[in-house]
């Protein structure tokens, strides 16, 4: 699991990760603002069957905790595309803040 830590708002940072799943072009399963939980999956590739991705969403001292993983769901090697995945993500989440 990767965490990093923004300076802004929980509701701003869920917000922004909501968004940066429809940019990255990845499906949002399920999101709970008042738990802080959001699954999201990415679609077959060329190098995957898909992963599943969790995000965990919490409340810093003066700022907001993401902390994400992600999983192949079919295959024992994932071939990087799980850390890609997470890059992706947290880069877009970063564009939207």
């Amino acid at each position: 699991m990767t965490t990093r830590r923004y300076p802004n708002t929980y509701n701003d940072v869920f917000s922004a990760i909501l968004q940066a799943i429809v940019y990255c072009g990845f499906q949002k399963e399920s999101a709970d603002r008042s738990s802080g939980y959001i699954v999201a999956s990415a679609g077959v590739s060329l190098r995957s069957w898909g992963e599943d991705i969790e995000i965990r969403v919490s409340e810093a001292d003066n700022g907001t905790n993401v902390s994400m993983s992600s999983s192949a769901r079919a295959q024992l090697i994932d071939w990087g595309k799980s850390r890609e995945n997470i890059d992706r993500l947290f880069a877009a989440i970063e564009r939207y803040l």
